[in-house]
């Protein structure tokens, strides 16, 4: 079936459309439950003759296609589907695999090595250790982090610029000197940070604010 615009589909296009979607945003989860995704499609792959060859896994993706090759996030993602679907999921008849992401107007193959190795690393480094990781402040990796608030390195990052302060969102460590919970004015005492292990300063540094309903 060659492109035929949305209009111009027929009920028996659209039946064969149908036959080859296998998974609409199935969830794959592995044996061990530790690793989980959520591929969009799963199409049956097929040959001349119309029977299946294997399996194709899809990402739609929006926006303007890549130039030149996929992006290595969204490579690596549509592995990991594809790894979940063949070491879990064995399909009997399953000879060929490969993973696509869809971007109008033209597909872009995903075609690699095993990730299922780096993502069980992964898992593993999250788990919680008595020892605290290498900090690596970043705007990035400190972004929407919730830690903020309690962690010395990013607090001293932003004293020592290394971290920018922000434009429309501005974050701080303060302590609350006065507020009237009956209408919400409060008052704030910005604490700097003292050295790099969290201790913290009086300033003379302080503002208001009117905290209101989950603000």
């Amino acid at each position: 079936m060659g492109k035929v615009g949305l209009s111009e589909v027929t009920v028996g296009q659209w039946k064969q459309v149908q036959d080859i979607v296998l998974a609409n945003e199935g969830t794959l989860v592995s044996e061990c439950g530790r690793l989980m995704g959520r591929l969009d499609l799963l199409i049956a792959d097929l040959d001349e003759n119309g029977e299946s060859k294997g399996w194709i896994v899809a990402d739609l993706k929006t926006g303007n296609p890549p130039k030149l090759k996929l992006n290595e996030k969204v490579s690596r993602q549509l592995r990991f589907y594809r790894d979940l679907l063949v070491e879990f999921k064995p399909p009997t008849t399953l000879r060929s695999r490969r993973g696509m992401v869809l971007v109008q107007p033209d597909g872009h193959r995903a075609d690699g090595p095993s990730v299922l190795d780096d993502a069980f690393a992964a898992w593993e480094g999250m788990r919680h250790s008595e020892e605290p990781l290498e900090a690596t402040p970043g705007e990035v990796q400190c972004g929407f982090c919730e830690w903020k608030a309690w962690c010395p390195v990013w607090w001293s990052a932003r004293r020592d610029g290394i971290l920018p302060p922000g434009s429309m969102f501005r974050d701080e460590v303060v302590s609350a000197i006065k507020f009237d919970p009956e209408s919400g004015p409060a008052l704030f005492e910005r604490m700097p940070p003292v050295g790099s292990d969290g201790e913290l300063a009086h300033s003379d540094h302080r503002f208001g604010a009117i905290l209101r309903d989950q603000a």
